[in-house]
């Protein structure tokens, strides 16, 4: 057979072999879009936690890693400020100690986690005190070292009248105390203070603080039940509704009662909100609303948790195992991506989505890694802190 005549049945095969095959060929592995993450092969140091599988909140801020939770003995709830390579505590707070530089104060009923702000390397904790003489207030602490910025007592507790301390919400400029008797079913009155010297600036009843956003002040109103529900936890009640009130004024701006009842405010990212919703199904609507004026930007569907990377992602776990909602901030847009399994959404970092499981995926599912010696609950670009289910251990590594 001729040179010209080899080349006609092999394209003869070709053209048939194509025509025979129903299915194109499979499109190439999609590529993370963030770096690959890996972890130093032994443990800078080590933490534990009261509750087998339950994590405390951890977030890294510069050279520090912060602790919110429960003590490992499960009596105090407590904020712990360490050198992220060492271990060795800067400072410390909870109920039985008292505070850095103040014999006589201690830190104050806190259901939810501490507000933080200011930068990676400066930052300042805005802390529920409490008294010898049952005062309650509000201090503004350095995140250097712990030491008092200022502080102002906000209400006192007496047989008739037990007040206590119970919401902050802070911001660049604003922080706004809630304050409630004790046990009771609503809030008794809000008092807003300057972020940077602690004069006090407004008051205002029968609403309760959950975030500042820019300048305004993100707060339920009507019924909002008693204190003491998980920071992490979703499930609005009902009779409570969701209002946007001027930090610096303590003026009202919008209500959602009409749109919204029976909603609360669950986690905030660069001046939008995640409104969870009572719903007849048996997890809460959720909705991103703008936190400036109140408006409906996006529906995330129903859904059962959310973490923010801090950046431009909210990542909601929906209501169906495995499916995951994701609102990207800086593009006013959702999309949505399937895990296998059942992984249990922890936390979320600069475009890293993690879960208990060990995987790590980016902001459309893609896998970044599945490798790691345990569950990632904390990163930054230096360091990450990897949770141990078996030995109920959280372990500090270099990145």
């Amino acid at each position: 057979m001729n040179r010209e005549s080899l080349g006609a049945v092999l394209l003869t095969v070709a053209i048939v072999g194509s025509a025979c095959t129903d299915e194109p060929p499979p499109p190439p592995p999609r590529r993370p879009s963030v770096a690959p993450l890996t972890a130093t092969a032994e443990a800078l140091w080590r933490g534990s936690t009261g509750r087998r599988n339950t994590p405390p909140d951890i977030e890294i801020r510069g050279d520090s890693v912060l602790v919110f939770g429960n003590t490992a003995d499960e009596l105090e709830r407590q904020l712990l400020v360490a050198d992220a390579e060492t271990g060795r505590t800067r400072w410390r707070v909870d109920r039985l100690r008292a505070m850095s530089g103040r014999e006589d104060r201690r830190l104050g009923h806190t259901p939810g986690t501490i507000p933080i702000v200011g930068t990676e390397d400066d930052w300042t904790a805005f802390l529920p005190y409490v008294a010898p003489d049952d005062t309650s207030g509000v201090a503004a602490v350095s995140g250097a070292d712990g030491e008092f910025l200022w502080e102002t007592p906000v209400a006192v507790r007496t047989p008739h009248s037990p007040i206590q301390l119970q919401s902050v919400a802070a911001g660049d400029r604003v922080v706004a105390n809630g304050v409630r008797q004790s046990g009771g079913a609503t809030p008794t009155q809000v008092v807003a203070h300057d972020s940077a010297t602690g004069r006090r600036l407004w008051e205002a009843t029968g609403i309760w603080p959950q975030f500042v956003v820019g300048d305004t002040l993100l707060a339920q109103a009507g019924e909002v039940g008693e204190v003491g529900a998980e920071p992490r936890e979703i499930e609005p009640r009902r009779g409570a509704t969701v209002v946007g009130i001027d930090a610096l004024t303590g003026k009202r701006t919008w209500d959602l009662g009409q749109r919204y009842p029976d909603s609360k405010v669950f986690l905030t990212l660069a001046g939008f909100a995640v409104l969870a919703q009572v719903s007849p199904r048996e997890y809460p609507s959720l909705v991103v609303i703008d936190a400036g004026t109140g408006a409906t930007v996006a529906e995330l569907g129903a859904g059962r948790q959310c973490v923010s990377d801090q950046e431009r992602l909210i990542v909601c776990a929906g209501a169906t195992t495995g499916q995951f909602a994701v609102f990207d901030v800086e593009e006013r847009s959702v999309r949505r991506f399937t895990v296998s399994g059942a992984p249990q959404l922890d936390t979320a970092w600069h475009g890293y989505v993690t879960f208990r499981d060990g995987r790590v995926v980016d902001g459309s599912g893609t896998l970044v890694t599945d490798d790691l010696p345990g569950a990632v609950i904390a990163l930054s670009d230096r360091y990450l802190v990897l949770y141990d289910v078996e030995t109920n251990q959280w372990n500090v590594h270099r990145r």
